[in-house]
């Protein structure tokens, strides 16, 4: 048997290797295909809500075998030539507006997928438009109630969101719909972002709408008074309207509050506050989430009653020289006179 030779021919100056085979080698792994490029895709829009068509891609570098990639997912292809497949969209695609991202894979390993090119999903309904709302807020903790959005570009089948997450809805009209809300929806203070959803159209703008807390009333603190220079203590505010994040204020700073119930909340005042000086403190309760006050109701700080012990000298001989006299005890304050 004759013997087969392995050849190897450099094409000097363009880098290019063929290899001859024979019995003795094996021969050498072809290049992967070049990256394909797209040039246009017909059609480049599509309205969101229709049925499935054929996409056209044009471009170069197609080989046999490529996909289309719709948002990264190959779909059903058929190569027509390098340049130009088609590929089947389902209607499943076109479900909501916004935008698809179109590219082209070859086949095989370690190659390199084109540069995408956005599809346009147009939306089938107008952008819907909230104007206001009745009733304007609620309290918090409130029933189940119907809040009716008005507004403008409403058609059949809107959906009210409350946070993003959809509500029972009746469609009243084009400037106007109604939605069921209920009790736990506003068990918590604050603003909640409210948005219509037209079918297969973008969402609308968020509005704010306030579960707002109760303006809160004071009917009574306990105590009502303390002595100047005493010791930190517990502060007791009775009234209504009382929730989790109220807070008491004295002079308009807040003190580290505790809810008892809607009608008492407990606050410590720190012995610095009661340290300095005889006269009236403004107490306040304030509830956050409604940005809402109380009405003052003052606080007295006295000063101690002056208690004598001794005095130095205790006596002395009339007619005597003036003499400084000593006065101890307890209880004495700045401004403090001896009589």
């Amino acid at each position: 048997m004759k013997a087969k030779a392995l050849f190897v021919l450099t094409l000097l100056g363009l880098g290019v290797c063929w290899t001859i085979t024979g019995c003795g080698g094996g021969s050498a792994a072809p290049p992967p295909p070049p990256a394909p490029t797209i040039s246009s895709i017909l059609p480049s829009s599509a309205t969101a809500g229709q049925s499935g068509f054929m996409l056209t891609v044009n471009g170069s570098n197609f080989v046999s075998g490529a996909t289309v990639q719709w948002n990264l997912g190959a779909r059903t292809t058929t190569f027509v030539n390098s340049t130009q497949l088609t590929a089947a969209i389902p209607a499943s695609d076109l479900a909501m507006p916004g935008s698809a991202s179109v590219s082209i894979k070859n086949p095989g390993t370690n190659v390199f997928a084109s540069a995408t090119t956005s599809f346009k999903i147009d939306p089938a309904n107008p952008t819907a438009v909230i104007n206001s709302f009745s009733p304007p807020k609620v309290l918090v903790g409130g029933p189940d109630f119907t809040m009716t959005v008005n507004g403008s570009n409403f058609v059949s089948g809107a959906i009210v969101q409350w946070n993003g997450s959809n509500r029972s809805t009746s469609f009243v009209s084009t400037t106007q719909l109604s939605a069921a809300i209920t009790a736990t929806d506003i068990a918590k203070s604050g603003t909640v972002q409210v948005t219509v959803l037209n079918p297969l159209a973008f969402a609308s703008f968020a509005a704010g709408f306030l579960v707002a807390d109760p303006t809160p009333v004071i009917n009574s603190i306990s105590p009502s008074s303390a002595i100047v220079g005493g010791q930190a203590f517990m502060l007791t505010a009775n009234g209504s309207g009382f929730v989790s994040a109220s807070l008491i204020q004295w002079d308009s700073k807040t003190l580290s509050t505790t809810l008892v119930s809607s009608t008492q909340l407990t606050a410590t005042v720190p012995a610095a506050n009661i340290s300095c000086c005889a006269g009236q403190v403004t107490i306040q309760v304030v509830n956050p989430n409604a940005v809402s006050f109380s009405q003052g109701v003052n606080f007295e700080l006295d000063n101690p009653k002056p208690t004598l012990t001794s005095l130095s000298p205790q006596n002395l001989m009339a007619g005597a020289a003036p003499f400084t006299l000593t006065v101890n005890g307890s209880g004495f304050v700045g401004g403090v006179a001896v009589q």
